[in-house]
């Protein structure tokens, strides 16, 4: 594990409270409460008045507060969705340490619906986290961290921690914290074992820009030069996330460019793919094809051949955010990778 320790963190503390709205407002807390709750007559000079200390103090109503008076802090873990063995470990990762943490543990899902990123930043902080772990999540673009970023203000506000898990720290400002694998290294050593082995000619599956999928690309590109292997952009094979569409592109880059001998998926479910497309040609993996992958999910060694591929940890990194939310000096941390070697990958002079 690496860790990053190199700048103090952020102030979790100067929380602010309906009393100090109702202060600075010359107000009772009632009338701050009939503003933000509404269903009371308010008059429009005392309303304005409570909408700007609100808006100039930062205050973020507490949701929680108006059905329970007095609650445990509560850790919230925003997900895409919770489908998918990547994200079902971290959530169990997450909730078994904010448990031990005693902390409450909820899951709010965005379904990558972030066209409105300062309202669903404030829908979040209105539950009054003590901690907030977001996982990757294809709705946030560049723009959404922007306004990650510019609405930092708002976690230290509520005293909430940040924690963006599984993503690289790409442009997140730093007072964010990041837990990440070694997704370019991973991948890296995983490309060198296929070379070891005699392969030269590869199709690489899951190329986007940004994010973890990106850097494992870069990791495959690094071992090919390290080798004094040349890759044609040909041969990336384009997916879509959908078995079908993915097993028809593979078998069009297959076709195109019979020297091929081993396919790189950035993802096990990728691979997957890939490895459905060899099969509907008629081709064996791995006599004919060999195939990696990256994630070691759960049933990567339950596939018809199984698959070689790069470990993570998802449950540990999930516990590993909260620790992290809650400490105050600890950062980045890195959690390493390891390669497994199963029977998907063979020498090509045996092909």
């Amino acid at each position: 594990m690496t860790e990053n320790k190199g700048r103090s963190g952020p102030a979790k503390t100067g929380v602010v409270g309906i009393r100090d709205v109702a202060q600075a407002a010359g107000v009772s807390v009632a009338t701050v409460s009939r503003v933000v709750n509404g269903g009371y007559p308010v008059g429009d000079s005392t309303r304005k008045k409570v909408n700007a200390a609100i808006s100039r103090l930062g205050y973020v109503p507490n949701r929680a507060a108006a059905t329970i008076t007095s609650q445990p802090q509560t850790a919230i873990l925003v997900q895409r969705c919770v489908s998918g063995g990547t994200y079902a470990d971290m959530a169990a990762g997450v909730e078994s340490e904010a448990r031990r943490q005693q902390l409450q543990f909820h899951i709010l899902t965005t379904g990558g619906d972030w066209t409105d990123p300062e309202k669903t930043i404030s829908e979040i902080l209105s539950y009054r986290p003590r901690l907030v772990v977001m996982t990757p999540d294809s709705g946030i673009t560049p723009t959404v961290i922007d306004s990650f970023n510019d609405n930092f203000q708002k976690f230290k506000t509520v005293g909430a921690s940040l924690v963006m898990l599984a993503w690289p720290r790409l442009n997140f400002s730093q007072d964010i914290d990041v837990v990440d694998y070694e997704n370019e290294q991973g991948a890296y050593e995983l490309t060198k074992y296929m070379i070891s082995l005699g392969h030269r000619h590869f199709a690489f599956m899951g190329l986007n820009t940004g994010g973890a999928r990106w850097q494992r690309y870069q990791g495959f590109l690094r071992a090919l030069s390290d080798n004094g292997i040349d890759f044609d952009e040909t041969m990336a094979i384009q997916d879509v996330g959908e078995r079908l569409s993915d097993m028809t592109n593979t078998m069009t880059v297959l076709r195109s460019h019979p020297e091929i001998t081993a396919i790189v998926g950035s993802t096990d479910e990728l691979a997957l793919h890939a490895m459905a497309g060899v099969r509907k040609m008629g081709l064996n993996i791995p006599q004919d094809i060999s195939v990696g992958g990256f994630d070691d999910l759960d049933y990567a060694d339950d596939f018809i051949v199984p698959l070689t591929t790069v470990h993570a940890s998802y449950f540990e990194m999930g516990e590993i955010a909260v620790k992290l939310g809650l400490d105050d000096t600890r950062h980045d941390v890195t959690v390493p990778t390891r390669l497994v070697i199963r029977a998907s990958v063979m020498p090509p002079t045996q092909q």
